[in-house]
């Protein structure tokens, strides 16, 4: 995927959460990483996160408590 498109999907993901997955899938591929992850938190709220498919698949978030995959 060019760098531009995946820019562009970057800001698509802000409003489409699911296309994160995506995203980092991408990301994943473009910096040759293992895996890649996202947190998101707020003062009043559990953290959150979005995980590539490795890192999901590798059951991290169940031993990861409190985290929540969004």
């Amino acid at each position: 995927m060019p760098l531009s498109r995946l820019i562009d999907r970057i800001y698509e993901a802000a409003f489409v959460p699911s296309v994160w997955t995506d995203v980092l899938e991408q990301l994943v591929l473009l910096t040759g990483s293992e895996g890649g992850v996202i947190f998101a938190g707020a003062p009043a709220a559990p953290p959150r996160f979005v995980a590539s498919d490795k890192v999901a698949a590798s059951g991290w978030a169940g031993r990861s408590a409190p985290w929540r995959l969004c």
